[in-house]
């Protein structure tokens, strides 16, 4: 199969990817080596993460490092439409912090399990923080 950029219509960096960690520092630079190639190409659309110190709301642009015109700050979770297909995304907290409370052991059924309970997030607001919304709650229907 033949993989174009050209094809790519949105990018969404998530998940720490933009923060620097010795831990990590091969991968992060892969990350940001892959961001600067798709900013040449398309926008570019930051997800909050958990080091943000405004509980995953939208990043406004003055806290970005590199600002340029197609970056975009988006919230976390993050849900969107690409013609008739709908997206919902996190950076991976959610999943972290059922992964530490459950004896579930597998990502992959953590995610199966978040689709059936109809919960993105179960765990908060008791061990995963979170933004306070008083009428409706996004994160569950």
């Amino acid at each position: 199969m033949f993989f174009s950029l050209n094809n790519i219509i949105r990018f969404v960096v998530s998940g720490n990817l933009t923060e620097s960690s010795d831990r990590f520092k091969d991968s992060t630079n892969q990350a940001k080596y892959l961001t600067r190639k798709m900013a040449a190409i398309t926008d570019i659309d930051i997800m909050a993460v958990v080091t943000c110190y405004h509980n995953n709301q939208y990043i406004h642009v003055c806290f970005h490092h590199q600002v340029n015109k197609k970056q975009h700050s988006l919230t976390n979770p993050l849900d969107f439409l690409i013609g008739d297909s709908h997206f919902l995304g996190t950076s991976g907290q959610n999943l972290d912090d059922i992964d530490l409370q459950s004896t579930i052991d597998n990502r992959v059924q953590i995610l199966e399990d978040c689709l059936k309970w109809s919960a993105i997030a179960p765990t908060r607001p008791n061990t995963l923080s979170c933004y306070p919304y008083v009428k409706n709650d996004p994160l569950y229907n």
